[in-house]
C-alpha cells in the first residue's frame, strides 16, 4: 500500500532507492547485452562477407584462361626474394608492399644479423649490451616522444603523409600466406 509507505519515510526512501538501483542496473544490463550481441553479429557479418567474397573469386576463376593465369602468376615474381630494406633480402614467394614508417613504429630492430658461418655447430657471437643507464635515457626520450605525438594527434592537427618527419621515410613489408613481416628501412 502506497499510503502505508508514505507514513514511514525511511521505508519509503529504501523502496525508492531500491527501485532506482534496479532500473539503472537493468538498463546497464540491457546496454551490455546489446553491445555483446552487436559484436557477435559483426563478427558473423565479417565471416559471411569473406565467404561470399571467396565464392565470387572461385566463380570468376573458372572464366580465366590458363595462359592468362600463368602470365599473372609470372608477373607476381614470386620466385624472387622479398627485399626488407636496401641490401637486406628476405625470402622468396612474397609480395613487397610499401607502407608509412609511422604506421607501425618500432624502437628496436627485430631482425638480428650475425656474420660468420651458418653451421649449427658454430658458436653464436656474444651480443653487445648497451649500458643500463644509456638504455634508460633512451627509453625516457622515446616515452617523451610518444606522449608528444599522442598530444599532437589528439589536438586535431592534420598529420603529414609518409611518416612523422622524425625518422625513416618508409618501411617495406613482405606478405605471404596472409602474414606480414615488417622491418624498418634506416636512412643512410
Amino acid at each position: 500500500n502506497y499510503e502505508e509507505l508514505t507514513a514511514h519515510p525511511l521505508l519509503m526512501a529504501v523502496v525508492v532507492a531500491f527501485m532506482v538501483t534496479t532500473v539503472v542496473f537493468l538498463l546497464n544490463l540491457l546496454v551490455a547485452q546489446m553491445g555483446s550481441a552487436y559484436a557477435a553479429t559483426f563478427q558473423d557479418m565479417l565471416g559471411y562477407a569473406r565467404i561470399k567474397r571467396g565464392v565470387i573469386v572461385a566463380e570468376v576463376m573458372r572464366s580465366v584462361g590458363k595462359a592468362r593465369w600463368r602470365s599473372f602468376v609470372e608477373s607476381l615474381e614470386l620466385d624472387k626474394s622479398c627485399e626488407f630494406g636496401e641490401g637486406d633480402t628476405g625470402f622468396p614467394g612474397a609480395i613487397t608492399t610499401m607502407e608509412p614508417a609511422a604506421a607501425h613504429p618500432t624502437t628496436t630492430d627485430a631482425i638480428r644479423r650475425f656474420g660468420g658461418s651458418t653451421s649449427a655447430s658454430a658458436v653464436w657471437p656474444e651480443e653487445e649490451e648497451v649500458s643500463s643507464a644509456a638504455a634508460d635515457r633512451f627509453e625516457k626520450v622515446e616515452g617523451l616522444i610518444r606522449r608528444v605525438m599522442k598530444k599532437l594527434d589528439a589536438s586535431g592537427r592534420p598529420q603529414r603523409q609518409g611518416g612523422s618527419g622524425m625518422g625513416s621515410g618508409g618501411a617495406s613489408s613482405c606478405m605471404t600466406s596472409g602474414l606480414a613481416s615488417v622491418a624498418e628501412r634506416p636512412e643512410d
